[in-house]
């Protein structure tokens, strides 16, 4: 459901972290280039290909920059940050190179707001669709302007990574106004440098963005296989994987392609897959991951027994626990959670 005050602070989230996308760093430029092309060879796209197509994309304005770039017909890009799309406009405005880029500033959940001048030929949603308010009413949204044969690429979160089951727990406790004091102690707890930099942005987004999703993407294969839609390429996938392994352990690739798509069709559904609550909606086995959650359970219960202080030095201590996978240091999933244990038991309990 869409808070009265979702729009302003995906935006200011995004303003915060996204400032040399937003810029157009060429670092930033020089990532999301390697990004897309390998996107593209996933998608079975060739860059002949991709001047023949019109390209529909949301998100925080370098991939419709790179897009344009490499040639698309056309680049429809949708975002709710108004940063992203002044940016894209005054690019537009400043070299004609750049002339095949629409941007405009919807919201893409919104009955009826996506409109493109032409048919959609390779829809590019990158690390988008899991904080969607109403990520049904945007597929309608998207799949209202795609050709009959078109491609769909989706970079998801999904459940089951370590990172994200400490995550939704936190996101339990830690409101979008803490963010100063958040911000603050954690700067009284790391050094500057390119890790706690990293390791801060990451926090600041997953802590304060007003949507976090974390999907089965099996559950959103079957969605998608309603609409006829056939699955061209995806990750393996488990139920859940707790041990520290590498970035891509937080999030899959699911791409769809289509023949002979009619509007007809989405009369065939009415809802998107939910949330997986990480500690409830997740089936373990393990007796480990049970006890963690039995601790992180009683933590939510009594938590007004809890300084402010405490609770936002446990978010932090916690969120550095379970990205250890940014300094490539593996950890068995009992590990994990001993870990965990340990600090709920003997700084809470």
């Amino acid at each position: 459901m869409k808070s009265k005050n979702h729009d302003k602070e995906m935006h200011d989230v995004y303003a915060k972290i996204y400032k040399d996308f937003y810029i157009f760093s060429e670092e930033a430029l020089n990532y999301t280039r390697r990004i897309i092309l390998k996107n593209l060879t996933e998608s079975n796209i060739s860059l002949e290909n991709i001047k023949n197509l019109n390209v529909l994309n949301i998100g925080p304005a370098r991939e419709a920059r790179v897009f344009s770039e490499l040639g698309a017909k056309n680049v429809f890009h949708f975002d709710i940050s108004k940063t992203a799309v002044n940016a894209l406009t005054k690019l537009k405005e400043s070299d004609p190179i750049f002339s095949n880029i629409h941007s405009n500033l919807v919201d893409a959940c919104a009955p009826g707001a996506l409109k493109t001048e032409k048919k959609i030929d390779y829809v590019y949603l990158a690390g988008v669709l899991h904080h969607l308010h109403d990520p049904c009413q945007a597929i309608k949204n998207i799949l209202a302007c795609i050709s009959p044969e078109s491609k769909l690429f989706f970079r998801i979160y999904k459940s089951g990574s370590f990172g994200f089951y400490i995550t939704d727990f936190i996101r339990k406790f830690i409101t979008y106004d803490t963010q100063s004091e958040v911000h603050k102690t954690f700067s009284e707890k790391f050094e500057i440098n390119d890790y706690s930099k990293q390791l801060e942005a990451d926090l600041h987004d997953n802590f304060f963005v007003p949507i976090l999703n974390l999907f089965d993407p099996k559950e959103i294969d079957k969605f998608f296989q309603i609409l006829d839609f056939k699955l061209i390429h995806s990750d393996d996938y488990v139920s859940y994987d707790h041990s520290s392994i590498d970035h891509s352990s937080q999030g899959t690739t699911l791409i769809y392609e289509t023949k002979n798509f009619e509007l007809s069709k989405l009369s065939r559904i009415n809802e998107f897959p939910s949330h997986l609550d990480q500690i409830e909606d997740v089936t373990y086995s393990e007796e480990f991951i049970l006890n963690t959650n039995i601790l992180m359970t009683r933590f939510l219960k009594n938590i007004n027994l809890y300084r402010k202080k405490e609770i936002i030095n446990l978010s932090i201590d916690l969120y550095k626990e379970s990205q250890l996978y940014r300094k490539k240091e593996y950890q068995s999933s009992e590990s994990n959670h001993l870990r965990i244990q340990k600090f709920l038991k003997n700084k809470y309990f």
